[in-house]
């Protein structure tokens, strides 16, 4: 696989380096260096005096969270300590997700509480050919698929298998809850509810 520094495909920009704090609730995300929820550490009001970084951008944490990269689709602030990758040439959105998690896979060489400021630029990674032949391979759908998997063939025999921990592919565990479903489902239908069901996606 070809490899590049990051420089090549990305224009890097340092975040707004804003503080929580200060800013007002409203409904812009709020990117911070942690490492759940696509960065996002709540949802501020538009600052007048400051413009928010365009969407279709990479943040990458340089403290903290080393290296923890989430791809940004609408427009955000930052925290401290976060770099906003641009693409320089046209990305597409699987593209650049693909992108978040080769970054991501360097952290390991920030471990000891080094930081990614000054080296951020010269990572490796794909160059952008071959992310491309990635993403011909699959399609990550806008919207998830309604269809139950459960009525399709699947051979389970031409592969080998072997055991592993859940906890060795999914970061937390979390019982969903609901104090209100009936109402929840009676007010509108803007964000999906899922309940135990095996059809529909749940």
């Amino acid at each position: 696989m070809k490899l590049v520094e990051l420089k090549e495909v990305f224009k890097t920009e340092y975040g707004n380096s804003l503080a929580l704090s200060d800013m007002d609730e409203g409904s812009i995300p709020f990117i911070a260096r942690g490492s759940k929820n696509n960065g996002v550490s709540s949802y501020v009001a538009k600052l007048s005096d400051i413009n928010s970084f365009k969407g279709h951008a990479i943040t990458v944490a340089l403290s903290g969270s080393v290296l923890e990269s989430f791809y940004q689709e609408t427009p955000f602030y930052t925290g401290y300590h976060i770099k906003v990758l641009v693409p320089l040439k046209e990305l597409t959105k699987t593209e650049m997700l693909i992108y978040c998690s080769f970054i991501t896979a360097n952290k390991y060489r920030y471990n000891y509480g080094r930081q990614a400021n000054k080296t951020l630029e010269i990572i490796k990674i794909p160059h952008p050919d071959e992310i491309k032949r990635l993403t011909n391979s699959f399609v990550i759908p806008d919207q998830p698929n309604r269809a139950s998997t459960l009525n399709k063939k699947l051979s389970l025999r031409d592969r080998s298998w072997k055991w592993f921990c859940c906890k060795d592919l999914f970061e937390v565990f979390s019982r969903g809850k609901c104090n209100n479903a009936p109402k929840l489902l009676e007010n509108g239908n803007e964000i999906d509810y899922i309940g135990a069901k095996k059809s529909d996606n749940g």
